[in-house]
């Protein structure tokens, strides 16, 4: 996002005493639109970061698109509330981000519905606020297939690719919208269902066993919550079918593989600088648990933030370290890994190759990524 200057120094006022409008995110950030000395302010309190910003805009309408667009970007990265849906693609040869969306659940804070495009080389934010998740949804869903039909328009690589997958998304939206309101339909009959003794009945007209049934009435699944899962499309091999099945000798133990990220971020904060690491592991789409062990300052006013990746359930052939860190890689692209040597049970890559290696355009998942390392490795590795 481009700013404006800020206004220095600060007016001498508590903002929330002038505002017009306020609008926090839990503790991350407030938003004051700001009316004080016949001026309109667009005022930002981030705790997380340095504090307070205040940029005087021409009238009270500049000063509230500004401060939508700073807060759908702000969510974007944002760690705090439930995030109920998101689509998300991105150009491989340049690395820009050519349309994003998420629907995020604040409670008491709001639903809101965060896109961006496209717009030059910068991007176009804008925020749309709903009084249920059911109309968000819809909205994200109505989005995602208008950006779609603009990308197969697109002089991008794959453009019908990345029509279908927010084709593919938007839907997974509907359809796990619809199993929410069923979900919430069986909720509310939980005490006729129960004072008639009617579990299997209900699990049976649903098409799910009575054990399933109890999770939906106690609220476990059919919620808004994990409205679209993470998905691995990755399937073990299937057995030659030559083979008896009764005649198969029991499979023998595979190697148990560790793998991690690490990466240097340009961060005013640990909080801020643990919201972009979660975004590009999302970007990534591999299971990963940030460590606090190993998350802190380094030099020149950056962090690293180590996550542990959980590969127990990807299957790759050959069953390589270097496979594996090809998948974990797989969605990383437009940038140059330097690799050191690999075997059968280890293998890392790191980015830039050195400090006079990378280029102006680089970008690794966020413009905030200075320096990255993956690595694969089993427990015999040395």
């Amino acid at each position: 996002m481009v700013y404006p200057a800020p206004v220095q120094p600060l007016p001498g006022i508590d903002p929330a005493d002038h505002a017009v409008e306020s609008r926090s995110w839990g503790e991350e950030f407030t938003f004051h639109l700001v009316s004080y000395d016949g001026r309109y302010y667009a005022w930002t309190v981030r705790p997380w970061d340095d504090g307070d910003h205040a940029y005087e805009m021409a009238s009270e309408q500049d000063a509230r698109q500004f401060l939508d667009s700073e807060f759908a970007f702000l969510l974007t990265v944002t760690g705090w509330g439930e995030r109920v849906a998101s689509a998300h693609v991105g150009d491989a040869a340049t690395g820009q981000i050519l349309f994003s969306a998420d629907v995020l659940d604040g409670a008491e804070d709001g639903i809101w519905l965060a896109t961006s495009a496209a717009d030059g080389e910068d991007s176009r934010y804008t925020l749309s606020g709903f009084g249920d998740l059911g109309a968000a949804v819809e909205a994200f869903a109505t989005r995602t297939e208008q950006a779609a039909d603009t990308m197969e328009r697109l002089d991008i690589g794959w453009p019908r690719v990345a029509a279908g997958y927010l084709r593919y998304r938007a839907a997974l939206a509907r359809s796990g919208a619809a199993r929410a309101v069923l979900g919430d339909t069986i909720r509310r009959s939980r005490s006729r269902i129960r004072a008639e003794r009617a579990v299997s009945r209900v699990a049976g007209t649903v098409d799910v066993s009575r054990e399933f049934m109890y999770h939906v009435l106690a609220g476990d699944d059919w919620t808004w919550r994990g409205l679209m899962p993470a998905r691995k499309d990755v399937l073990p091999p299937r057995p030659p079918a030559c083979l008896d099945p009764a005649t198969l000798e029991p499979p023998q133990a595979g190697p148990t593989w560790s793998a991690g990220v690490m990466l240097a971020i340009d961060s005013g904060s640990e909080q801020e600088a643990r919201a972009i690491a979660g975004t590009v592991l999302d970007q990534m789409d591999v299971a990963a648990t940030i460590r606090d062990d190993r998350t802190g300052p380094v030099p020149e006013g950056l962090w690293t933030v180590t996550a542990d990746a959980d590969l127990s359930e990807v299957t790759v052939e050959p069953d390589t370290a270097e496979n594996r860190l090809s998948y974990i890689g797989r969605n990383l692209e437009g940038v140059t890994w330097v690799s050191r040597p690999a075997g059968d049970s280890t293998a890392a890559h790191h980015w830039p190759p050195d400090v006079w290696g990378r280029q102006p355009d680089d970008m690794l998942g966020h413009p905030a990524i200075r320096a990255a390392r993956i690595w694969v490795s089993t427990d015999a590795a040395t």
